[in-house]
């Protein structure tokens, strides 16, 4: 903070003069400490022939921290001029918000004006097509990364990771991994994580002891992956044993996300009690997360006592999530509590919570789609459910 109190102290004499360096480093220096107005201030003042492209980027990049991707948007199309750079700061700020639709409009708005895909900007756009489950967008990129020899460094491969794994492709994924010459913590991490959302518990753990092997560190997104591998494939000794391996071997304490593993695996299991003593012997207060997942394990396993009392409780954390109330009505409705399921309802319409409708994302030829579950609004729904079918 003295630095950039420093650095604000001179900002009069550095915006007012002629050097494009000095301003250039003003306005990265507000956009480091999230100052946008200050930052905004220099590049207002700075003459329209004095901005560099990397004057309108660093402001772009500033507005996408802070999650103002509108604004980020004006400064964008107000450029005279852009570079790659540009374009993925832009593309960037649409993925981090989820606005995946409006990353794809850009990327081919990019693609006519001639813009070479880069490194970076193919991890961007990996990104956009994971949250959609684009796979084709996807795989066209990692032809286009091979074929022009673009380097695969660990942050690359790792958006390859997930997409693949994302849209259940494996083998790829395992291939493109055992290629790499230099596997970062983030690509075990990835590759361990994919196994373990895709129910290959065992494969999951091999990785990590070849990890281990390796002499890669783990760190508490290894243990959350690890323990997640043995919840979705019911490995109950191992989950347990790696629970406390994280803390005896690598000293990592549990922190929520781990807790919420545990409680899933203990609750797939149907050891509803033993995840119940879990949560109450926990260091901190269970998230909704944690009881959320013994929430739902009451409903599987018919145990309408400890689920209404846990669905209470999440409801008091989540007031405005539809899914909780409609799960404790489905619980009471399975144990033929009518008069329950309608003081539910009642609870609902006073507070105002509505069912939130489901939507599903959809790729057809290299076009993403979005529609609401049931809905047939969609102008190309004949070809979607066709292909749905």
């Amino acid at each position: 903070m003295v630095l950039f109190d420093k650095g604000r102290k001179s900002m009069p004499a550095s915006s007012n003069s002629g050097s494009r360096f000095c301003r250039n480093n003003l306005i990265h220096m507000y956009v480091n400490f999230r100052a946008l107005e200050d930052a905004r201030k220099v590049f207002d003042k700075m003459p329209g022939n004095k901005r560099e492209v990397v004057s309108w980027t660093t402001l772009i990049s500033g507005y996408a921290q802070l999650g103002l991707v509108d604004a980020a948007v004006e400064i964008f199309e107000l450029m005279p001029e852009r570079n790659s750079v540009s374009w993925n700061a832009m593309i960037a700020a649409y993925v981090q918000s989820n606005r995946f639709h409006e990353a794809f409009g850009l990327f081919n708005r990019m693609r006519a004006e001639k813009v070479v895909l880069d490194k970076y900007l193919a991890a961007s756009m990996l990104s956009a097509c994971t949250g959609l489950g684009a796979l084709e967008q996807g795989e066209w990129i990692h032809e286009y990364i091979q074929n022009k020899e673009i380097e695969l460094d660990s942050k690359l491969a790792t958006t390859i990771f997930d997409m693949h794994c994302k849209c259940r492709c494996l083998e790829k994924d395992y291939e493109t991994f055992k290629g790499l010459t230099c596997k970062g913590i983030s690509s075990w991490n990835c590759m361990i994580g994919g196994f373990a959302m895709h129910g290959k518990g065992e494969a999951a753990i091999a990785i990590f002891k070849e990890m281990e092997k390796e002499g890669v560190g783990s760190d508490d997104i290894t243990f959350v992956n690890i323990l997640g591998a043995c919840s979705h494939s019911g490995l109950i000794e191992e989950g347990h044993y790696y629970f406390r391996y994280m803390t005896e071997v690598h000293g990592i304490e549990p922190r929520m996300e781990h807790y919420g593993c545990m409680v899933d695996l203990l609750g797939r299991a149907g050891l509803l009690a033993e995840a119940k003593t879990l949560i109450d012997q926990m260091p901190m207060s269970p998230d909704v997360g944690v009881l959320g997942a013994l929430f739902g394990a009451c409903r599987i396993h018919g145990n309408i006592e400890l689920g209404e009392e846990i669905g209470k409780r999440v409801i008091e954390l989540e007031p405005d999530n539809s899914g909780r109330y409609v799960l404790l009505a489905n619980m009471y409705a399975d144990a033929g509590r009518w008069e329950d399921v309608a003081n539910v309802r009642r609870m609902m319409n006073e507070r105002g919570v509505k069912k939130v409708p489901g939507f599903s994302v959809i790729e057809l030829q290299g076009e993403v789609n979005e529609f609401i579950a049931g809905g047939r609004d969609h102008p190309e729904s004949k070809e979607i459910y066709t292909k749905a079918d």
